[in-house]
C-alpha cells in the first residue's frame, strides 16, 4: 500500500508539472535525433563517436521492473531516454537530457552524467559507466526516486549519411 502511494505520488507531480505554465523542455524532432541514418557498429574517429547511439537497459526498483532506451548525441552532447518506469507513472516518456557541465558540482564521480532541470516540479539525473545507468527523479519537496538499471544490448551505433 505504501508503494502505491509513493507511485501515485510521483505520479501526481510529474503530472503536476506537465500541467503548469512552466517552460516545457524542448523535444528534438525525430527527424533531428534520427534522420536518415546506416547502420555501423563501432565506427570511431580519433577516440569519439559520430551520430546517434543508441542503448537499451533494464531496471529493477523493488518488486516492479522497469526500462529506458537511450539515444546518445554526442555531438549535441544531448540524450533522449524513453523511459518505462509505471511505478513512477512514466509509461514511454521522451525526456531529453544534457550533460552535465565538468564543473558541476553534482555527484558525477566517473563516467558520464546527464541531467534535465527545466521543470521546477523535478530534476532528472542520469549517471551511467560502462554499461551500468542510475536514473534519480528529485522532486521539489526533496524526495529521491531511483532506478538502477542494466545495459541489455551492446551499444548500436546510427551514422547519418549526408
Amino acid at each position: 500500500m505504501k508503494k502505491l502511494l509513493i507511485a501515485t505520488a510521483v505520479g501526481a507531480l510529474v503530472l503536476t508539472g506537465c500541467a503548469t505554465n512552466t517552460p516545457t523542455m524542448n523535444q528534438p524532432i525525430t527527424q533531428q535525433m534520427h534522420g536518415e541514418h546506416a547502420h555501423k557498429h563501432g565506427n570511431h574517429t580519433n577516440n569519439s563517436h559520430h551520430g546517434i547511439i543508441s542503448k537499451t537497459y533494464t531496471c529493477n526498483n523493488d518488486a516492479n521492473d522497469a526500462s529506458i532506451v537511450a539515444h546518445y548525441n554526442p555531438d549535441a552532447k544531448k540524450a533522449l531516454l524513453n523511459i518505462t518506469a509505471s511505478q513512477l507513472g512514466l509509461n514511454g516518456t521522451d525526456v531529453e537530457f544534457k550533460i552535465a557541465p565538468t564543473d558541476s558540482t553534482s555527484k558525477s564521480g566517473s563516467g558520464m552524467l546527464f541531467i534535465n532541470d527545466v521543470n521546477p516540479n523535478s530534476k532528472y539525473e542520469w549517471h551511467t559507466k560502462g554499461n551500468i545507468g542510475m536514473l534519480d527523479i528529485t522532486t521539489s519537496d526533496g524526495s529521491v526516486y531511483s532506478l538502477s538499471c542494466q545495459s541489455t544490448l551492446p551499444t548500436h551505433h546510427h551514422i547519418h549519411s549526408h
